[in-house]
């Protein structure tokens, strides 16, 4: 049986794993054979075993592309891997080429780093994306994108069955990591909403301030109710009036929806996909998240725009 590798790397946060995850568990149904390598990485790990991912193949994270070109070797012989996936935004090209000079079908997810020109194929599961935004040269393989690529890699559909109607409620949900800290920024702006206001809050499985909202939480009087370990926001995002969000999965989740978003960038490089966001009748993009601190009443006033109207 023909064999499908899915490859992570050391990125920051879940996001790549997560959407790896929903992939395999549509190949996994349709009676494929696919194996996940894995740097050996504790959070990832455990979030796979957590999703049931149970064909993992761990290595070391400093690994040479010709020392995981053997390891996999030694595992499964070259001619019965159909396709190599690498979802990762890191350049990839010393291994790509490894595994052009052996013919293998090598697929790259959402990468915009040149090694994308060496790549048989390259998928952007985004309607963010635009080709034109990157230099591809003379490049003669695949390019997917948008809605349509998006379909495999999420757990809902554009214009998927939903019935939106007025819950008082707000989503918060920085991913699994929030880099930043951002949930205790958004704590603070948003304490001042009105109480008849429901405000969910999405504690991911690395935030490494956890205790930090919790307390900050109990000074404002419990008024967040709080959400772990929860791997699918579908009804969450469905019930919800807005979501306050970054730039990732969770708002091209949202868009998918119709549920409105008022977005805060981690990066002073997401500038492009702030504008195209901002192309979206429901989204506000409030960009860079040091802007909310030169005006305190920017994430307040925005959110109050979809909730108190």
């Amino acid at each position: 049986m023909d064999i499908t590798i899915y490859q992570l790397l050391d990125d920051p946060g879940l996001g790549h794993c997560a959407r790896l995850v929903r992939l395999i568990k549509r190949e996994n149904s349709q009676k494929r054979l696919s194996i996940i390598l894995v740097p050996n990485i504790t959070q990832l790990l455990n979030y796979l075993r957590v999703h049931h991912i149970h064909n993992i193949i761990e290595y070391d994270v400093f690994m040479k592309p010709i020392e995981l070109i053997e390891l996999v070797d030694k595992k499964f012989k070259f001619k019965k891997i159909k396709e190599w996936v690498i979802d990762s935004k890191k350049n990839c090209s010393k291994l790509l080429l490894l595994l052009k000079k052996r013919e293998v079908f090598s697929t790259l997810i959402d990468n915009n780093t040149d090694s994308r020109l060496l790549a048989s194929k390259n998928i952007y599961p985004t309607p963010l994306f635009k080709k034109n935004d990157l230099n591809w040269g003379g490049y003669m393989g695949t390019i997917e994108s948008g809605w349509e690529a998006l379909g495999n890699f999420s757990l809902v559909r554009q214009n998927q069955n939903k019935s939106k109607k007025k819950n008082n409620q707000i989503l918060i949900s920085f991913g699994g990591e929030d880099p930043n800290e951002l949930t205790l920024q958004v704590m603070e702006s948003l304490s001042h909403i009105k109480k008849g206001i429901k405000m969910l809050l999405v504690i991911g499985p690395l935030f490494k301030h956890k205790k930090k909202i919790e307390s900050l939480n109990m000074k404002m009087g419990h008024r967040f109710i709080t959400i772990e370990n929860c791997y699918d926001l579908t009804d969450f995002i469905i019930n919800s009036d807005c979501l306050v969000t970054s730039i990732g999965n969770t708002v091209i989740e949202a868009l998918a929806l119709d549920t409105t978003c008022v977005v805060i960038s981690n990066y002073p490089h997401e500038g492009i996909d702030e504008r195209r966001l901002n192309e979206f009748k429901n989204v506000t993009a409030l960009g860079y998240y040091k802007r909310l601190t030169i005006n305190n009443n920017l994430l307040l006033d925005a959110v109050k725009t979809y909730i108190e109207n």
